[in-house]
């Protein structure tokens, strides 16, 4: 009787414990991702905005992740299968979505593509552009007037031959302004997310297309959206308490990413960066002229950028801390209070 009583004691504690268990939760939680409108973001911070409108009524899937280059990032076969459940791409203009934007719409003809950054005042990208000096000019000039001598001579000699030529170079001029016209492009700073009025932007254009695409949760979105706005209204007024007690306003950084930030927080950023490439002696000379002029104490660099180049300019410089910073964190509020505490640090 005993044993039979311990028996049927077991029985209802297994029920019990069976009813109890996080069964009906994991069911739950399938249900509501199968329920979840599935968007994709081109970066980890974008897919903060998305999280912060939207909760779990979205499931994102982010390409670009922490450490990863955005300029030349190639997403990988199961980011394509997965972006054939999209409804909506979220862009914010970085390199790799030119070269794959085709790509990416060709995996799913019926997600719809939103440039989130729509509406943001692009600023030129700090260090894109060399500057030739005057001696360099001259001897462009002379060389551009060397060549038309040589093209009226072989005009002379043969007028057919020339024009044939002439129709050539004239299509390859073309094609040279269009590149140029290209690569103008890309000289704009891609690095929309680190400002505050362009965090706004990019917000208002996430909730918009949100808003679009499920209508029925407009007021969801809509209240989530007034919340994160203030936010980002917040983070932006801590900022500019933080960095008050600066006393100076120029700081070094190897990659140029901080333009929007140095922009609306009135800051001059230094780049030993030049054109996306190591800086050649003539570069190097004033980027160390700069360190020492305005007194650089710390050199900035990008998660996963080539210790090498930080360091070598760090020694000639004469720099003593370098610290190192992710442009792909995720949570854009997080992030940009750390930028302004290391930079507050720097420039005191």
């Amino acid at each position: 009787m005993f044993k039979f009583s311990k028996i049927i004691t077991f029985l209802l504690i297994g029920a019990m414990l069976f009813a109890c268990a996080p069964v009906n939760q994991t069911e739950n939680a399938g249900t509501q991702n199968e329920k979840a409108m599935q968007v994709t973001a081109s970066i980890l911070p974008q897919k903060w905005f998305v999280d912060r409108i939207a909760g779990d009524l979205v499931k994102t899937q982010t390409l670009v992740g922490t450490g990863d280059d955005p300029h030349s990032y190639e997403p990988s076969p199961s980011q394509m299968v997965a972006l054939g459940e999209s409804a909506i791409y979220f862009s914010i203009g970085i390199e790799f979505e030119d070269a794959w934007m085709d790509r990416l719409k060709a995996a799913n003809e019926a997600m719809r593509v939103v440039d989130s950054s729509e509406g943001i005042e692009r600023i030129e990208m700090v260090g894109a552009h060399h500057h030739h000096d005057e001696s360099e000019h001259d001897e462009d000039e002379h060389a551009h007037e060397h060549d038309e001598d040589e093209h009226a001579n072989e005009h002379e000699e043969d007028e057919n031959e020339h024009e044939h030529e002439h129709d050539e170079d004239e299509h390859e001029h073309e094609h040279e302004h269009e590149h140029e016209h290209a690569h103008n492009h890309d000289g704009l700073d891609p690095h929309v997310w680190f400002s505050a009025r362009n965090a706004k932007i990019i917000a208002n254009n996430i909730a918009k297309a949100l808003i679009e695409a499920d209508p029925e949760h407009k007021d969801s979105y809509q209240s989530h959206l007034d919340k994160l706005i203030e936010e980002i209204e917040n983070t932006d007024s801590q900022i500019r308490a933080s960095l008050k007690s600066i006393t100076r306003d120029h700081f070094m950084i190897v990659h140029p990413a901080w333009g929007y930030f140095a922009h609306e927080y009135d800051l001059h950023m230094i780049p030993v960066e030049i054109h996306g490439s190591e800086p050649g002696p003539e570069d190097l000379a004033n980027i160390l002229h700069h360190a020492e002029t305005y007194q650089i104490s710390v050199l900035f660099v990008e998660k996963g950028t080539n210790m090498s180049l930080a360091r070598s300019v760090a020694n000639q410089a004469g720099i003593k801390e370098i610290i190192e910073w992710d442009p792909m964190a995720y949570d854009w509020a997080e992030n940009m209070l750390s930028l302004a505490k290391d930079l507050k640090e720097a420039l005191q």
